[in-house]
């Protein structure tokens, strides 16, 4: 199969993944002399084995590698296209489409509820509330309805107004200091 460009082989397997219900994570890929990725791997999540290196016993890792074989080999070929080479899709352990959503490739904050946040963050409301609008708006107050939880909300806010001081710089420091 052959496919145009990276961001086209990714999507494409996303598809995939969320249908099935397994995370995905870049394993490993070569470049050119010109920048230009010769090839690529995508592999299931729990590909692999490590022993955790948490810190704390009572806290592991959110996600432990069991040893999954699924994966995509993808090859740059002579038309600036990508071929996947090969293709494995079976998993030794339970894949589940209905936490697909949890993990993080799938929390992603869409435009039309990013420019909510930021309108009503510089209106002064509270990521609460906003993100409690966005979930009654989503569905009947349920939050499996929506895609991303309240915690990429604060970190899309958090972000942008980061931005907004380093662009401002100083006077946007000074006028924050006397609005306090």
């Amino acid at each position: 199969m052959t496919i145009c460009n990276e961001e086209e082989v990714r999507s494409y397997y996303m598809k995939y993944v969320k249908h099935k219900g397994f995370g995905v994570r870049r394993k490993n890929s070569r470049q050119n002399d010109d920048e230009k990725i010769r090839w690529f791997t995508l592999v299931c999540v729990r590909q692999g084995t490590t022993k955790s290196q948490a810190s704390n016993v009572l806290n592991p890792r959110q996600i432990e590698r069991v040893g999954c074989k699924a994966r995509v080999n993808a090859v740059l070929n002579e038309d600036g296209g990508y071929t996947l080479s090969s293709v494995i899709l079976d998993h030794t352990h339970v894949c589940s489409s209905e936490k697909a959503k949890h993990f993080r490739y799938f929390k992603k904050v869409n435009a039309r509820v990013a420019k909510r946040l930021e309108i009503n963050d510089e209106a002064g409301i509270r990521t609460s509330k906003t993100f409690k609008s966005v979930v009654v708006e989503a569905g009947g107050g349920r939050y499996e309805n929506v895609p991303f939880g309240k915690n990429e909300c604060r970190n899309y806010i958090n972000k942008t107004q980061q931005l907004r001081i380093r662009v401002g710089g100083v006077e946007a420091l000074m006028s924050y200091f006397q609005d306090m």
